[in-house]
């Protein structure tokens, strides 16, 4: 499986568009679960300890729609940006999108991370924003 987005990165205050993709596409009476997380890491420089803290969460239903699972979430706008950097930093967000599919011939898991910025720091080629 693999997360196809609409427009990469997604902005805060917007809307997370995106398509859960699989190599031959799913069953048509496939359903899936859609989680969306938005944590705060705290770890050592090491990585071995530490913990998460949920900051936002939203989960939805969807259906298989042409072989693949619609994914669509309103993203708030008061929220921490996604982290690029984690190796140099004690503290750190990530968006990360849980999806579980159904069908009566399998079930599939993945967890993908989700780039999420603010307008104001996403510089696009070609616009004038």
């Amino acid at each position: 499986m693999w997360l196809a987005l609409e427009e990469n990165p997604s902005i805060l205050g917007g809307k997370l568009c995106a398509a859960v993709r699989a190599a031959n596409g799913f069953p048509e009476d496939a359903r899936a679960s859609l989680y969306l997380v938005c944590s705060l890491r705290i770890g050592t420089k090491a990585f071995v300890s530490g913990y998460s803290m949920n900051l936002w969460q939203e989960s939805r239903e969807s259906s298989a729609a042409e072989g693949a699972i619609p994914v669509e979430f309103d993203l708030p706008e008061d929220l921490p940006e996604s982290d690029p950097d984690i190796t140099s930093r004690a503290k750190w967000c990530t968006w990360d999108l849980v999806v579980t599919v159904a069908s009566t011939t399998a079930t599939y898991r993945g967890q993908f991370a989700v780039p999420v910025f603010k307008r104001d720091t996403v510089a696009r080629p070609g616009r004038n924003d």
